[in-house]
């Protein structure tokens, strides 16, 4: 079996309504054990010559079907190794999370994309009950 490794840089969205509650969308992919199903902020993998900035607007465009603004970034930075296999490759990814507090311009959140499998608007008491990724709750209080 070949064994890859991989290092990426992923910006996500913390979203607040004027409630105070926080969007979080369920994660869909099997693929990652550790992540599927459990409650995330919308954001994904920063391409090649893209700033975090941009792509946390395309991925929340891509994911909720939402256009944002990103208000300014949360002086922290998360860190993950995942892995995960495809066919005769077995992936390890270390990741680097960078995230945002961001608010929404236009549109209505939804689920958009086939990697996420509900949406919710949530309450910071709330999101403490609720299966996430591991990191969520450090960012959910700076907000």
């Amino acid at each position: 079996m070949k064994i890859l490794q991989k290092q990426t840089i992923c910006a996500a969205a913390i979203i607040t309504d004027n409630k105070g509650r926080i969007f979080l969308q369920k994660r869909n992919d099997p693929r990652y054990k550790d992540a599927h199903d459990k409650w995330e902020f919308p954001g994904g993998a920063v391409e090649m010559g893209e700033t975090p900035e941009r792509a946390v607007v395309r991925e929340c465009k891509e994911e909720m079907g939402c256009d944002v603004a990103v208000k300014r970034f949360l002086p922290r930075v998360k860190m993950n190794t995942w892995t995960h296999r495809e066919g005769t490759i077995k992936y390890h990814r270390h990741v680097f999370v960078l995230v945002f507090e961001c608010r929404i311009k236009k549109g209505k959140p939804k689920v958009n994309n086939k990697e996420v499998s509900d949406i919710g608007w949530f309450t910071k008491k709330e999101t403490k009950k609720l299966k996430k990724l591991p990191g969520m709750d450090a960012f959910i209080e700076l907000v």
